[in-house]
């Protein structure tokens, strides 16, 4: 990686005469003014253009753009975080600029004080700070990259806080949070409980030295409660706190347990051993004693704690120095049992006893993990013919009985021979046949042949070199190339009469895996990236099943809710054969890809020329030289068919077990990918839906997320209202201070009780306030999403406008009270005066009976005033009737 300050030398700023600068000044004087000053001989060089508000777009060429406060605050959503700006502020503006914080201003230049001079600075400091932040920024991005990018677990933590900065994915996979989850957490919630004071411990050991690097192992916890070893290794990552440090995780439980296998393994070994005639040496690479057993004593008359702290060369006779010292040198490179002998030691009487030791490297046995030794008493016995056929009957049984193809390879003669009876299995040499370089290399895949011999050419010509491993494919008996791991150790190479001895392991199912692991995650990352398109993934998939099966021919087909078969990719496939098969229904006898829909299991077709199944298509394919088809059926993960991927093959033949395996898992991918399509098509169309719901409705819609307390709503809220979306920016605080003072507790209050309750939905009414300072009546109806354990997630609300109907239902009670008051007059104010004329009258009619002069006068008095009574009565009643009438 390219330091910091390398690249900060490298940068060379680009030469003024090629800068294009684009002024947009909304104030005709100034922008005069800064035409007159870019004019001076010192700017004329540079590449001037003045544009209007209009013109200016997020796509422009220049270099470098100049604004006032008017012009960029028009234009700040348009503009490229890559193109600089400098903006011109008045004296009068002077700190406006930093409370409107335009993140896209890189210098700041006082109109009154702009001058030739002051302009070239500022342009030229601006570009070299724009070049400066383009760095900081590639640098941030391959810094998260390497993070993320790293195979093993890496944890960004702070250990003042204890928190958990930033985890990469592998991580994630390791200790089974999610990134938002190590969040929320700290490095002690991934250790034991009992662990707090090792914790505690570790931590004072870095701050004492928190320059250094820190290596230990220690336990730690997963989130299903799994406890898992680890090697932690961490440094320092400068901060302003020092504190914050990069911890390298990488899990070690596999060989903790290992070791604990060891351990129990060596105590068993010292149990079989301890009764033993013959003596049990275990010792390490370098020679180190690691036990000796008891029979030591017997043989030689030493304890085992007389012997522990030395070696075998305090005891040997001098003429048998060199032959132990060769051995030794040999016996790590070892791939089988050594025996040595006799040699002579010296017993405590001062006597030589002769012995005859069997060396068995075991270094990499996990459960030994040293050399084994065992040494035999043969100075009254002589049997070396003897045990030298029995070791060499071990030796050849360890090999037939291994799955490895074990070799020896003279470099002398050049010639090679298989010591294990599988090589007549595999490549139809028997068991010790000769077989020259030449005929070796035979077997090599072409497309391995020169990478192997130039190995193996490397290995021969280097003397310090003595051992290797490296993999490669042969071809077998059957005509197939299979995947090996070749490990060999390189012997006696400097006596002219060396050779390499080696293993070759199977690793074909192994590298079968790998391939398709790998199909499948670049398939799934291709297709995670949203701006590639289903046809395209499904094309490079069906390229890349290509390149594992030799010959194969791909096609997708997509099956319709008619069951007809719609051709979807076949990137291979003649497109008139595509075309012709397009549309076919699916059917018991439709051919390879419509029938595995029909049944919804695997097709595998050797001969389409007398496979019934091909009956009614076969005339068309053979059409195209198409003699085979393997179909698999492609399936929802609601086990509905949902398509068929198929391999089209110029030859009549059947898979292989590899091949069956690859286009099974290729077409669950397939089915992943597809399945997810049409999950992603059906949002995409649920949200055009929506979008259209809510530019029909009058209402404003709104959404709450309770647990990130982000709000969003439909631009009806800043219509309506007034506010600007770009100033205004949704939050429960800010739909909170425009309602009401005299509504808002009762808002609240009814929200968090409904919260509790069962029902999702509610309806409720306040006041709400515009930017003219007035309130408008709103009546809003919420509805709640709990997740799956019945816990509120978000809120949605609909509020729809009622200040016009509000004041309609006032005026309604306001005419009611009206003619409340009326009736009321009419009823008592009026009829009182006039019940009493009545009664008047009635006293008169009484008192003058005998004045017929008054009569008609009284009588048409009377008659009046009931009239006037039956008119009062009558408009009460309406009044009361209106009253009762529905608005």
């Amino acid at each position: 990686m390219i330091s910091t300050k390398t690249k900060l030398n490298n940068l060379h700023p680009q030469p003024l005469s090629s800068i294009q600068v684009t002024a947009c000044i909304s104030d005709d004087n100034v922008r005069e003014m800064f035409k007159v000053l870019a004019q001076h001989p010192r700017l004329t060089h540079i590449d001037f253009h003045y544009k209007n508000d209009s013109s200016v777009s997020e796509n422009s060429s220049s270099d470098l753009m100049i604004f006032d406060i008017p012009s960029l605050k028009n234009h700040s959503n348009k503009l490229s975080i890559s193109t600089p700006c400098i903006l011109l502020i008045s004296s009068v503006e002077n700190g406006a600029h930093k409370k409107n914080s335009f993140s896209e201003v890189s210098d700041y230049l006082f109109i009154d004080e702009l001058s030739p001079i002051l302009i070239l600075k500022s342009i030229d400091y601006t570009l070299k700070l724009h070049g400066v932040n383009q760095i900081l920024h590639r640098q941030i991005d391959d810094y998260n990259t390497f993070i993320e990018s790293n195979i093993h677990p890496v944890l960004i933590v702070d250990l003042n806080s204890e928190e958990i900065l930033q985890v990469n994915q592998a991580a994630v996979d390791l200790y089974g949070y999610s990134k938002d989850e190590f969040a929320t957490i700290s490095i002690r919630d991934i250790r034991p409980k009992e662990d707090s004071k090792i914790l505690d411990k570790a931590i004072a050991m870095v701050n004492a030295d928190g320059a250094s690097e820190f290596q230990d192992i220690f336990r730690h916890l997963s989130k299903d409660g799994k406890i898992i070893y680890v090697e932690v290794k961490s440094v320092p990552i400068s901060t302003i706190n020092g504190q914050v440090r990069m911890v390298l995780i990488e899990d070690v439980s596999d060989q903790i347990q290992s070791r604990d296998r060891i351990i129990e393994s060596e105590r068993r070994f010292k149990a079989l051993v301890q009764n033993g005639s013959d003596i049990i040496t275990l010792f390490s690479a370098s020679g180190k004693l690691l036990y000796i057993s008891p029979s030591i004593e017997r043989v030689i008359g030493l304890k085992q704690e007389d012997v522990m702290n030395t070696t075998i060369f305090d005891f040997l006779h001098p003429d048998d120095v060199p032959l132990m010292q060769k051995t030794q040198a040999d016996l790590p490179h070892a791939t089988h049992q050594i025996e040595i002998g006799p040699y002579r030691v010296k017993n405590t009487d001062g006597d030589w006893r002769w012995l005859e030791t069997s060396f068995l490297n075991k270094l990499n046995d996990t459960a030994i993990n040293g050399i084994v030794a065992s040494s035999r008493d043969v100075t009254t016995q002589i049997h070396d013919q003897q045990k030298l056929e029995a070791s060499i009957t071990r030796y050849k049984n360890i090999i037939n009985v291994t799955s490895d193809i074990i070799y020896e390879f003279h470099l002398e003669t050049q010639e090679m021979k298989f010591a294990s009876n599988r090589s007549d299995a595999l490549f139809d040499y028997q068991n010790n046949q000769i077989l020259k370089r030449a005929d070796w290399e035979l077997l090599l895949h072409p497309d391995d042949k020169e990478n192997v011999i130039s190995y193996m050419n490397k290995i021969l010509n280097h003397n310090e070199i003595k051992q290797g491993v490296i993999e490669y494919r042969l071809r077998r008996k059957n005509g197939k190339y299979a995947h090996f791991q070749d490990r060999f150790f390189v012997l006696n190479k400097n006596d002219g009469h060396g050779q390499i001895q080696g293993a070759l392991q199977d690793i074909s199912l192994r590298k079968t895996h790998e391939s398709i692991q790998e199909f499948e995650n670049n398939m799934l990352t291709l297709y995670a990236k949203d701006n590639n398109e289903i046809k395209v993934v499904l094309e490079k998939a069906l390229q890349a099943i290509e390149t594992l099966i030799d010959g194969a021919m791909c096609s997708i087909l997509k099956l319709t809710k008619g069951n007809c078969a719609r051709h979807l990719s076949a990137p291979s496939i003649p497109p008139d054969y595509s075309q012709a098969i397009d549309g076919v229904t699916i059917g018991p006898k439709a051919g390879s890809c419509g029938t595995a829909m029909y049944k919804g299991s695997t097709v595998i077709v050797e001969d389409i020329a007398t496979n019934p199944l091909w009956e009614d298509y076969k005339e068309i394919a053979l059409k195209f030289d198409l003699k085979s088809c393997w179909s698999v059926p492609i399936k929802h993960q609601n086990g509905k068919v949902i398509g068929s991927f198929a391999t089209y093959y110029n030859a009549i033949r059947k898979p292989d077990n590899f091949e069956l395996e690859l286009i099974q898992r290729a077409a669950n991918v397939l089915g992943i990918i597809m399945e997810n399509w049409q999950a992603r098509e059906d949002l995409k169309q649920s949200n055009e839906r929506y979008d259209i719901v809510a530019r029909a409705t009058n209402d404003i819609i709104w959404e709450y997320n309770l647990t990130t307390e982000e709000m969003t709503s439909t631009e009806g809220l800043f219509q309506k209202f007034g506010y600007n979306r770009e100033q205004d920016h949704l939050h429960y605080k800010w739909w909170l201070s425009k309602i009401h003072p005299a509504d808002k507790e009762n808002v609240t209050q009814t929200i968090l009780k409904h919260l509790r309750n069962d029902n999702p939905q509610l309806s409720h009414k306040y006041r709400f306030k515009t930017t003219r300072g007035d309130y408008r009546y709103i009546l809003e109806r919420l509805y709640v999403i709990k997740n799956d354990i019945q816990m509120p997630i978000r809120i949605i609300g609909a509020m729809e406008d009622i200040t016009d109907k509000e004041k309609y239902l006032r005026e309604i009670e306001r005419q009611n009270l009206l003619l409340k008051q009326i009736s009321w007059d009419q009823s008592h104010k009026v009829r009182a005066p006039l019940a009493r004329i009545m009664g008047l009258l009635n006293v008169i009619e009484a008192t003058n009976k005998n004045n017929f002069e008054n009569d008609e006068l009284l009588r048409y008095l009377s008659d009046s005033s009931k009239e006037l009574d039956q008119i009062v009565r009558g408009v009460v009643s309406k009044i009361e009737l209106m009253k009762k009438q529905p608005v």
